[in-house]
Formats: C-alpha cells, structure tokens, sequence
C-alpha cells in the first residue's frame, strides 16, 4: 500500500505542495537520491538532495510508514523547514 496522495497535502502546506511537485518534475534538481526500507517497520526512507530555484543544495529526508499511512519523520536543512517544523517544507 502506497502513502495517499491526500496524507502528503495534508502535511504540507498548499504552496509547499506545489512547489514540491515542481520541484519533482524538474528531475535535475534531485540528486544524490537514496531510498530504503527497513525490513522489521516497513518503514520507507528517502534521502536526497534537493536543489531550489536559486541553485543552493538542501539535504532532505523524509520518513513514510505505509502502515499507518503517515510521514512519520521528515527534515531539511532549509531556513523555511525550521520556521514550521510541524509541516513539510516545499523540499521535503
């Protein structure tokens, strides 16, 4: 079972949603990309390096149990991810 779509725009704010997803379909701004999942949670975790719109690098990593159907963890060292921990910033 995948994690909803819903579930994801429900932690993230709108425009954080958005810009996400433009981020997402300009492939050459994710680099360094790793997933894996733990064999005893389920859990999925994903790493990657994201790039924003001024070029600058954000290490990102967001934690998904398809379980329960909830990002459990998520971090990036981007200014916006600090101002409002309990959302995902547009990176994330």
């Amino acid at each position: 079972m995948a994690i909803s779509r819903t579930t994801i725009m429900r932690q993230a704010t709108g425009e954080s949603y958005r810009r996400g997803q433009d981020i997402f379909l300009v492939s050459r701004r994710i680099g360094q990309y790793q997933a894996e999942t733990d064999a005893f949670s389920g859990v999925i975790t994903v790493r990657a390096e994201i790039q924003d719109a001024s070029g600058a690098g954000h290490q990102t990593e967001v934690c998904i149990s398809e379980r329960a159907d909830k990002i459990t963890f998520h971090s990036c060292d981007c200014p916006e991810a600090g101002a409002d921990p309990a959302h995902l910033c547009r990176h994330c």
